[in-house]
Order: structure tokens, then sequence, then C-alpha cells
């Protein structure tokens, strides 16, 4: 699917140019396609770049997609806080 071209405004970061070109939506399997870690092999964002090798899920403990959208909406308010919480403590230690 094509996507339209960004135009260049002083305020936005490469970051944001670069994640403009990505799909929308949730994440799908991808067969044959490197995904996300094409962008870990650019010079500037390999060095900012944590790269994981996580064991499968095994077939027991697997979600439907669906399910673990809705899981993680719910989650949403208290993964807030735990950020805001996080950033506050960070200030106060900071000041």
């Amino acid at each position: 699917m094509p996507v339209a071209p960004l135009r260049k405004h002083p305020r936005l970061s490469p970051v944001a140019t670069l994640l403009h070109g990505l799909p929308k939506g949730p994440p799908k399997a991808r067969k044959g396609g490197r995904g996300i870690s094409d962008l870990a092999e650019r010079a500037d964002m390999a060095s900012r770049s944590i790269c994981l090798t996580l064991p499968s899920i095994p077939e027991t403990q697997r979600k439907f997609e669906r399910d673990f959208w809705k899981q993680l909406e719910e989650a949403q308010p208290r993964i807030l806080a735990a950020i805001l919480d996080a950033t506050s403590c960070a200030l106060r230690r900071h000041t």
C-alpha cells in the first residue's frame, strides 16, 4: 500500500519521518518479510537498539489477536499510571 510522502517540517524528528512510512494499525505476522529488524540495521538506530531473541509461545499459552488487543486496551490506564509514577519519582529525585 503506497504511503503519501511526508512533507519536511522543522519540528519533526528523523524517527517520526521514519515511522510515517510504517504500516498503521496492529502488527500482523509477516511471512518472508524482515519487518522491524530493518529499522535496527540503520546506523543511527542500531546504536540505541537492544536486540532480544525470545522463545516461541507454546500453543497452550497463545491468545487470539482480538483478545490480546482487548486485554492491552483494558491495561492502558494502569500502564499510563505506572509511567506517570515513574516520571514523577524521577523528577523528584532529580530536583
